[in-house]
């Protein structure tokens, strides 16, 4: 299965990669008319049941700007996707929290990166940070940021987003991400770039 933002409105889509079918994807409970649906990522949970995660923010705003505060949540389907339920409450809440990608550890946590927005003065700062749960629904925060600016031309800095985040054949860790220019400037392009770290957690 596939999930990505289709259709006119950019909704949430889901496609069958077997058969080939598609459609919008409807969460009960969910996103509705006040309220926009993106960044889905979705997970095997070991009882065979599938966990989509999601950013969810206001409908008409850029969940992505920092000014507004979204809300990291998460659906469940026991039926193989046919039907999916909002899960009670947010997996994480703040300022520009977006791109949410889970992993299950090799210990039975579950860790979420997600990039962040933080405005210092005029400028926002784009960031790649983490959270770790036992159940892959509460979700602790952790400490620094996994992956953190980088000087650029003296006073601008390069900022990371969208992470993605594998476990390599060697046991390391594969985390992907793209790199932003600060300010955003309109001829900016988004650069893919990666890095290998070994225990799940790059340092900050």
């Amino acid at each position: 299965l596939l999930v990505y933002l289709g259709g006119p409105d950019e909704s949430l889509w889901l496609k069958d990669l077997g058969s080939g079918d598609e459609g919008p994807l409807t969460i009960e409970g969910g996103c509705g008319e006040q309220t926009t649906c993106v960044d889905p990522m979705m997970v095997v949970l070991p009882d065979g049941g599938l966990r989509l995660y999601y950013t969810a923010a206001p409908r008409g705003v850029d969940p992505a700007d920092g000014t507004v505060t979204t809300h990291i949540r998460s659906a469940r389907s026991d039926d193989g996707g046919e039907t999916w339920r909002r899960e009670p409450g947010d997996r994480l809440s703040g300022l520009g929290l977006v791109d949410p990608d889970v992993v299950a550890l090799p210990d039975g946590r579950w860790r979420l990166y997600n990039s962040t927005a933080r405005w210092e003065g005029a400028d926002p700062r784009l960031a790649v940070v983490s959270a770790v749960s036992e159940d892959g629904l509460d979700f602790t925060p952790e400490p620094g940021e996994r992956i953190s600016r980088i000087p650029f031309h003296h006073t601008r800095y390069i900022g990371a987003e969208a992470p993605s985040v594998t476990r390599h054949p060697d046991g390391r860790w594969w985390l992907t991400f793209n790199t932003v220019r600060e300010p955003l400037w309109p001829e900016n392009e988004l650069v893919a770039r990666w890095r290998f770290w070994e225990d799940g957690v790059p340092p900050p």
